[in-house]
């Protein structure tokens, strides 16, 4: 029942704001008070802290779209068709803008480019307007935004922050879970896809993060505190998939594990059983100072196996220190004093934050055909001579905008057309049935509450969203709700009155319509990628990340990691049915500590005194270059068996070399080793 009692209390309290936000609007004599009632509805969130975000973004939005309409009417106002294509280049560039920045704040890029369809277009003809249009517009929205604000704050609010804290504990219980299953040897495929929920987890806490700032609760979590978080379960995530890699390998040889490892090795996987053994110190430093003693028991030889082990006691050494980590950074997650006190100094001013994968063709490509779709209808309606065409760009220009940055924009729009053709019928009755036999303000509430109301429950459940808020939108700007004159005003309240012609309302439902199926069409032309290419450009960006590190870009580690790990996440949902999802995910995280590797001996290179050996080392990483530079999604059989030749030479020419310089290389070959023979294991090369 929980769900739907949060739907029901999400749908009172929006239902709420929009009525006191159509009453102030009646008040003062706004021309068009229903933009408030859509206003309130597209920035109310279930979570009280994403709806003050969602209202400040929109009003930026809001603001920033109308001075950019007023700006480009005023320009070409003797030219309408110029200021068609002006228009709608300016919300190409703002829908470009994001899908570049995929966070929250995308939605002030959406408004400011959707806003000048809603206020422009409609006075192409009329330029001498447009500001005084604008100006109410701003304030109609203003005014739906502030009652959204108030209501979704102050009453029984519902905080971001206890969401983000039990998302956490989510995340480390679950890391911590999937760690004990690979000291286990674990089925892959499940290993696999839970470690790859950490990025989307990640990238979800990210995203919640945002809106922290604009919570309502008292013990908001420290942003400092989630980014150090992010970069460690980073670690946990990386350090776990080489644990899982090493001891697969391993099982490949005939000969058994030391007896000791294996020892700490279950020793470890107990000490993951509880979260208050992590948090021990004392039994943390006991498990970090055997993996010490067998790490020095195995890092003198130069034997391929032996450095395996070695590389295997350091990662679950590292591996034990970045889970006890997250669970400190966990118990310091609120704002309490001298949280800076109690935390090791390795974590005090260290996180970088989440960093976004970033796809500029993408995003201009889908900017680029909202533009193009919005221009077409333009020019139909103006080379039409219609006078209620502009309605279609009502339609056309917000749903290109929204849909585009999503990566099937077909199911979202035909969601919103049916929401819409529901509105329509909807306006229709209200506007010509209802809303003229209603008496008093008192009695609009009345006849609005049914179906207000079953809407925000809707739009409480993501299947229904996009159709939700699309009739809310519609089918009061169709039913005409308007101010009634000043001798209406009784002591009773505000007589409502609806404004609709018939004929003009048809007109405008057809608009729209035509809106709908012009939207459609241009959406599947023009804004719709495969998923297979979306993937495939995925992969080649990985490829080519790892290709630029190992050629010594990319020093930010963190952040080189960062950004690998959300192509990561966005290729979860795209490899859904794919026979070979399991395979992708598996040498992608390969990929990853291969840039890693490959990244600490390219900065090593300078530092080896052996002439012969920075020769060979230099040689190498100039073929692990070209390798990824050319490699196919599946790699290649030759150029996997001359990396893994080259490397033995390598090996034997870093055993020369003094410490600490070989300390620090030997692992990083090993570790290299080891995610090329992944393939050679995988496929029998």
């Amino acid at each position: 029942m929980a769900p739907d009692l949060e739907a029901v209390l999400f749908s009172v309290k929006s239902f709420t704001a929009a009525i006191l936000a159509l009453y102030v609007s009646l008040s003062i004599g706004l021309t068009n008070p229903f933009w408030a009632i859509g206003a309130v509805y597209t920035v109310s969130q279930p979570f009280s802290g994403a709806s003050v975000s969602r209202s400040f973004f929109r009003f930026l939005g809001t603001i920033g779209g109308a001075a950019a309409t007023v700006a480009l009417v005023s320009t070409f106002a003797n030219e309408p068709l110029v200021l068609s294509v002006a228009l709608a280049s300016w919300t190409g560039f703002c829908l470009y803008l994001a899908a570049v920045d995929r966070t929250p704040r995308a939605y002030a890029f959406q408004l400011a480019g959707y806003m000048t369809c809603l206020i422009g277009f409609p006075y192409v003809a009329q330029a001498g307007e447009i500001f005084n249009v604008a100006i109410v517009r701003v304030q109609e929205v203003s005014i739906g935004i502030l009652f959204a604000t108030l209501l979704h704050t102050l009453v029984l609010p519902r905080s971001v922050s206890d969401r983000v804290k039990a998302r956490v504990a989510g995340l480390l219980g679950d890391a911590e879970r999937w760690t004990r299953d690979t000291l286990v040897h674990a089925r892959e495929a499940v290993l696999v896809h839970d470690r790859v929920k950490v990025a989307v987890g990640l990238l979800d806490l990210h995203q919640n993060a945002i809106h922290l700032p604009f919570d309502s609760a008292r013990a908001v979590p420290r942003v400092e505190i989630l980014r150090t978080l992010h970069d460690r379960l980073l670690t946990v995530l990386s350090l776990s998939s080489a644990v899982d890699d090493s001891l697969a390998e391993l099982q490949t040889d005939a000969r058994d594990m030391p007896a000791r490892l294996s020892r700490i090795i279950e020793q470890v996987r107990s000490w993951l059983d509880a979260p208050e053994r992590i948090l021990d110190p004392d039994k943390a430093d006991n498990l970090l100072r055997e993996l010490r003693d067998e790490l020095r028991g195995t890092s003198g030889s130069g034997d391929w196996r032996d450095l395996l082990l070695a590389n295997l006691a350091s990662d679950l050494r590292d591996l034990v220190v970045a889970h006890q980590d997250c669970r400190l950074l966990q118990q310091e997650l609120t704002e309490q004093p001298g949280w800076m006190r109690r935390l090791p100094p390795r974590l005090i001013g260290r996180g970088k934050g989440y960093v976004l994968q970033r796809d500029h063709w993408l995003a201009a490509r889908s900017g680029i055909g909202a533009m193009v779709g919005i221009t077409l209808c333009c020019l139909f309606w103006i080379a039409s001579g219609w006078v209620d065409g502009a309605s279609s760009l009502f339609v056309v220009g917000p749903t290109c905008v929204l849909c585009g940055t999503i990566d099937a924009p077909i199911g979202g729009a035909i969601r919103s057309m049916v929401g819409m053709v529901v509105g329509i019928a909807g306006g229709l009755v209200y506007g010509f049935v209802i809303i003229p036999s209603t008496t008093d303000f008192v009695s609009l509430v009345a006849v609005l509450a049914p179906l207000l109301l079953l809407s925000g429950s809707a739009q409480a459940r993501p299947p229904l969203a996009f159709a939700a808020v699309s009739m809310i939108l519609t089918f009061p700007a169709i039913a005409g709700l308007a101010p009634t004159n000043a001798s209406n005003f009784a002591s009773a309240g505000l007589v409502p009155t609806s404004t609709s012609d018939f004929v003009s309302v048809l007109n405008c439902g057809l608009a729209a319509l035509i809106g709908g199926v012009t939207t459609l069409v241009s959406l599947v032309l023009f804004q719709t990628i495969g998923i297979d290419y979306r993937t495939g450009r995925i992969l080649r960006a990985i490829r080519h990340d790892v290709a630029m590190r190992a050629a010594g870009g990319h020093p930010d580690t963190v952040r080189w990691t960062s950004r690998m790990l959300d192509r990561i996440g966005l290729l979860i949902p795209r490899l859904a049915g794919n026979d070979q999802s399991t395979n992708l995910l598996r040498y992608a995280l390969a990929d990853l500590r291969m840039g890693q590797a490959a990244g600490g001996l390219r900065a090593l290179e300078k530092t080896l005194n052996g002439r012969t050996a920075r020769a060979m080392l230099s040689g190498f990483l100039d073929d692990v270059v070209a390798y990824f530079r050319s490699r196919t999604t599946s790699g290649d059989e030759r150029s996997v068996r001359h990396l893994l030749a080259q490397l033995d030479g390598v090996k034997d020419a870093m055993v020369t070399e003094a410490d600490p310089v070989r300390e620090r290389a030997l692992p990083l070959l090993s570790a290299l080793r080891r995610d090329l023979l992944l393939r050679v294991i995988d496929h029998g090369m």
